[in-house]
């Protein structure tokens, strides 16, 4: 019997508000305009290094100038060889001479590296003079 009332009474609000929307719809919403911004594409590397220099690729290749040797040029043309120093070649074999490279920040400040471990077994290191 509880039960039955239980019931009764969680419907009877149902009944009371769903009667009420079957006697009377809803009005129909008019439609109004509605105010969006525009949408654009961004490319992600608009302000990046590439992109600033990007006019720079455009441009043709640099003009190169290849010398000819003496010889070549006075059995070509028949001229009488000159004597204008030609430009030196660079060797293929040529090598810059470089510093070593120091990887211990430490000693390319002049100081030395020490190792420490903190007491929860975290090991890091600092310099010092």
């Amino acid at each position: 019997m509880q039960l039955a009332a239980t019931i009764a009474l969680g419907l009877a609000p149902l009944l009371l508000f769903g009667g009420a929307a079957l006697l009377r719809p809803a009005p129909a919403m008019a439609p109004k305009a509605v105010q969006f911004e525009g949408v654009r594409a961004q490319r992600m590397d608009d302000a990046t290094f590439r992109r600033r220099w990007a006019p720079l690729h455009d441009l043709p290749p640099a003009m190169q100038v290849h010398y000819a040797r003496e010889e070549v040029v006075g059995a070509v043309s028949g001229a009488a060889v000159s004597q204008v120093p030609q430009p030196d070649q660079p060797s293929r074999h040529r090598r810059l001479r470089s510093k070593p490279v120091r990887l211990d920040v430490c000693a390319r400040h002049g100081m030395k590296r020490v190792n420490y471990t903190r007491p929860n077994g975290w090991a890091y290191w600092r310099c010092r003079r």
